[in-house]
């Protein structure tokens, strides 16, 4: 497992049923927390409250002391929920409540959420352990998702995670030398998921698309000039004849 995943412990994701008002309870994790129906008020510690008719997404930071009171006596509500820990899922919590002080988002189309939630689900009770990473790409895709909610306007913008900026790039300098990895800290993402989404776009890895593109320049070198295998190699960034062969 990747150093990435090391920063985002995955505690458990549950399914239940609120069919009573609860205690107040401390959750020392953070988590992702989704009403899928009914209609809940979620009483907070510090006397904060916000009722949620479904679909609604919240998250809650560690440390914070709430309850759960239902809002429609002689009903109930489903609620489905991932916790959370490490430096990762901190960053994730941060930049939901800057996108969206409220802390919490009314999905006009919760297929996605409950794709998402439903798949983490799968994953945890299949093998929580050997699954971990999957369960934290599919937390970082809820992310997304809120974002998106809580601003519109960045769904206009179909590169908004520079992928097509970055293929571009790779196209017109092959030789220079890239860090995907600051890229994707770029696009405020992992390198796992930046990777995913650059290969669903170009069928391949930055990595993969940056040898592919040097491999056509090589070509080209081969067939057009008179230069040297050796300075071709060399010139495309090949550390070996046997890497370039």
């Amino acid at each position: 497992m990747g150093s990435y995943f090391d920063d985002a412990h995955v505690m458990m994701v549950i399914q239940r049923i609120i069919t009573a008002s609860s205690n107040f309870m401390m959750t020392y994790n953070n988590s992702l927390e989704y009403i899928r129906s009914g209609c809940v008020t979620i009483e907070f510690g510090n006397g904060r409250r916000i009722e949620l008719r479904a679909p609604a997404c919240f998250w809650i930071p560690g440390g914070s002391m709430f309850r759960f009171v239902l809002t429609e006596p002689d009903t109930r509500a489903e609620h489905m929920y991932i916790d959370f820990d490490g430096d990762r899922s901190r960053k994730m919590l941060a930049a939901l409540s800057e996108a969206c002080p409220a802390g919490f988002v009314h999905p006009d189309d919760a297929r996605q959420f409950e794709q998402s939630f439903q798949e983490m689900l799968r994953l945890y009770r299949s093998d929580c352990k050997a699954n971990r990473g999957a369960i934290v790409v599919q937390t970082e895709n809820l992310v997304r998702l809120i974002e998106d909610c809580c601003n519109p306007e960045i769904v206009k913008n179909p590169d908004r995670h520079g992928i097509d900026a970055l293929a571009e790039k790779l196209r017109g300098n092959p030789f220079s030398g890239y860090d995907f990895h600051v890229s994707a800290q770029g696009a405020g993402i992992t390198e796992d998921h930046f990777r995913r989404l650059f290969r669903e776009r170009y069928g391949a890895t930055p990595k993969e698309y940056l040898m592919r593109q040097r491999m056509l320049r090589a070509a080209e070198l081969l067939k057009n000039t008179d230069m040297r295998i050796k300075e071709i190699e060399f010139m495309c960034g090949f550390s070996s004849a046997v890497e370039f062969s």
